[in-house]
């Protein structure tokens, strides 16, 4: 009796079949796991064995996405508002530095002439 599918074409359609969660950016897959252990709505073990991951690596990315969800809303402004803040304050202090030195070779230039 000949076999329906060779041995090569089974590990094709299995090895289709583990990879296709992997499709997608590897970034993205991770995002829909956590979301997915976020919801709650199924069990770490229904998740984990959906998208073919350890248990221990969805709890792994729900922690890291329920850590890094707050800078999502904005943090990022003001991260870049506080940098500009503290440029104009490092530059305001170099251009005071600049000033007493320009103000010290006028005295001095004075004195040679």
């Amino acid at each position: 009796m000949k076999s329906l599918f060779s041995v090569f074409e089974l590990n094709l359609l299995i090895f289709n079949d583990i990879c296709k969660y992997f499709a997608t950016p590897f970034k993205s897959f991770k995002a829909k796991v956590a979301l997915a252990a976020i919801k709650s709505q199924k069990t770490t073990n229904e998740i984990a064995s959906k998208f073919g991951v350890h248990v221990s690596q969805v709890n792994r990315w729900k922690k890291e996405a329920l850590d890094t969800l707050p800078e999502a809303f904005g943090s990022k402004q003001d991260t870049t508002i506080q940098d500009m803040e503290s440029e104009r304050d490092h530059l305001f202090q170099q251009i005071g530095k600049l000033q007493v030195e320009v103000d010290w070779l006028k005295k001095n230039i004075g004195h040679l002439s």
